[in-house]
């Protein structure tokens, strides 16, 4: 890290009631390596790091830590079940993160330790009932099949992405009454399987199969709905569609208002979103993503995804950049003035070489939008991948009934919020 700017913001500017908890969220350092030595040493140098350390939510007065791991600090690239240290790095990941010896991932408890590092806490609304923000961290390492023949034997349609035991952990947790759900993972969840070479995903089971038929369910069976080709839920949709109806039905059945999932590994920020189709008597429901990665890492790169939200749209397709100044007036949403019908800068104030705008859609239903479109890629205000660092912020106003979702780049002092909408609970 260049300097505690990020750590700085948090602290001053973001968690200011000192309510906050921080979710690492995969690779939280890179050590590929059976060597738990290796990684420790690792984890140490991470855990020290002058800004981290004095500043991060490690330094008093401290920030509660949690969260889960991906595949460069738990094994090496893209690896899953097969790694042959999985119990021994577990126990390092326990060690990081000072998890008790009481919890059941901890190697304190002997032969009854916890296969994977999954865990959960339900924290209270302000007034102290129960049931305010469910976190949920899961293990998409430890018991995942394998992606390709290249990380261990193909399991076809058996692929798992939790293994059973995580999968009815996960079921029995997302019945547990709350108002919103936090679901962390170390790769994506929303963005739709990259299409091409499907073939070559070990879950692949021809074009009339499960793999397809999962894409189909879900509306993204059309070329056009083709995702990241770096790792994500994708490549085993029939996994994905198992936790999205999972998901769809807790909210269904009352046990949560709204389910917002978060997620690392990609080096850029996102914000997505999904509409899980109707099945039976169970509505449509929409779900939210965060994607934030990384802290001084960052990738210079057009990456596609149909789930992307767009943040406020324009009859031409582009969205606007808000707020904006328009003859001295700051602008926070679209405006007619000067105009028959609404309309925004599509470009930041500072943009130079000539101001592009256009006539905004309908709103939708997303309020308080900030979409500085600055340290983008590919146009997309919500694709936020050359920033020097980036984190994601989730916040609930209990008093508003809202959620927020944001990408944070406290570097540039001239648009530390990056992208932010907020929507009803």
């Amino acid at each position: 890290q260049i300097n505690d700017k990020l750590w700085r913001y948090l602290r001053e500017d973001y968690c200011t009631d000192g309510q906050c908890v921080w979710a690492w969220l995969g690779d939280n350092m890179y050590m590929d390596s059976n060597n738990m030595d290796h990684k420790r040493n690792a984890y140490n140098a991470a855990r020290n790091d002058q800004y981290y350390s004095s500043m991060g939510p490690i330094a008093d007065p401290k920030i509660p830590v949690t969260g889960t791991w991906d595949d460069h600090d738990y094994a090496w690239n893209n690896m899953g079940k097969y790694y042959s240290c999985r119990q021994q790095s577990q126990n390092e990941f326990c060690h990081h993160f000072n998890v008790a010896e009481s919890d059941p991932r901890h190697p304190s408890q002997g032969p009854n330790q916890q296969e994977g590092i999954y865990s959960s806490n339900l924290f209270n609304r302000p007034d102290g009932n129960p049931g305010g923000i469910h976190l949920i961290n899961l293990d998409a390492r430890y018991h995942r099949s394998p992606i390709s023949a290249r990380y261990g034997p193909c399991e076809g349609t058996s692929s798992s992405m939790l293994g059973d035991t995580q999968w009815q952990w996960l079921e029995n947790e997302l019945n547990r009454p709350s108002d919103v759900k936090v679901i962390s993972s170390g790769i994506q969840v929303l963005p739709p399987t990259h299409k091409a070479n499907t073939n070559s995903f070990c879950a692949y089971d021809g074009p009339s199969g499960t793999f397809v038929q999962a894409n189909n369910i879900l509306g993204e069976g059309d070329n056009s709905f083709s995702g990241t080709s770096y790792e994500s839920w994708g490549e085993m949709p029939q996994e994905r569609l198992k936790l999205l109806r999972l998901v769809q039905k807790s909210i269904a059945d009352g046990n949560a208002l709204q389910v917002i999932f978060i997620s690392g590994d990609q080096h850029w920020a996102e914000i997505s979103f999904k509409d899980i189709p109707s099945i039976g008597d169970i509505p449509t429901v929409r779900v939210h993503e965060v994607t934030a990665s990384g802290i001084d890492q960052r990738w210079n790169q057009i990456i596609p995804n149909p789930n992307r939200l767009k943040l406020r749209e324009t009859d031409s397709g582009s969205e606007c950049a808000l707020p904006f100044t328009y003859r001295g007036v700051v602008y926070d949403d679209c405006t007619t003035v000067d105009h028959h019908t609404p309309w925004c800068y599509t470009v930041p104030d500072d943009t130079f070489g000539g101001r592009s705008w256009g006539n905004c859609l309908p709103a939708s239903m997303y309020s308080n939008i900030v979409s500085s479109k600055k340290n983008i890629c590919g146009g997309d205000a919500s694709h936020v991948c050359t920033a020097q660092a980036n984190f994601g912020g989730i916040s609930v106003d209990w008093e508003e009934q809202s959620v927020t979702l944001s990408i944070l780049t406290p570097h540039d002092e001239s648009a530390p919020v990056a992208a932010s909408v907020s929507f009803a609970l």
